[in-house]
């Protein structure tokens, strides 16, 4: 029933470890993938298959509103996610897992296409997290942030699921 119900999620860890080798590495990408998941959250939304009102409850987006894009390092803000994300674990990233962070915000299923593209989305958002700058991070758009993804590391079911699901027209990721 996983696919046909409200009350079901799937949640995917990541290891803390898998973020970098040091703390600072593992808050500048925990920051960075904050940013990411706060700049294409209506992407995330449709890519979710969840409704608003389940996402708030579940999965909210995480709101740091001491969080300075412009000024403040990925590190410092990762340290800030880590903070306030100590209030509650039904955050779209839970950080409150010692030995992992949880992405929350997905619809269960029972799909294997929609499963793999679910993984295939978290790594996507861990590589790019852990490579690119808080600079690369604020040009990039959705659409180029998967077009990128997919031809870097073969995300082949990611590129079909969010052709169907997130950009409806056959044009839109052309």
């Amino acid at each position: 029933k996983s696919h046909d119900t409200d009350t079901c999620g799937l949640h995917v860890h990541v290891g803390r470890d898998g973020l970098g080798a040091t703390q600072e590495e593992q808050d500048a990408t925990l920051g960075k993938l904050w940013y990411m998941t706060k700049k294409f959250w209506p992407e995330l939304v449709k890519f979710s298959r969840r409704e608003q009102i389940n996402l708030a409850r579940w999965a909210a987006p995480l709101d740091v509103e001491d969080a300075d894009i412009d000024h403040d390092t990925a590190e410092t803000i990762g340290q800030k996610v880590k903070a306030k994300g100590k209030a509650s674990r039904y955050h779209a990233i839970n950080t409150l897992n010692a030995a992992t962070i949880e992405f929350r915000m997905f619809r269960g299923t029972l799909n294997a296409t929609t499963f793999t593209a679910t993984l295939e989305l978290v790594q996507a958002l861990v590589n790019f997290a852990k490579r690119a700058s808080m600079e690369a991070l604020k040009e990039l758009d959705f659409r180029d942030f998967i077009l990128t993804s997919t031809a870097c590391f073969g995300y082949t079911e990611l590129a079909n699921y969010v052709q169907k699901r997130v950009f409806k027209d056959a044009e839109a990721m052309a």
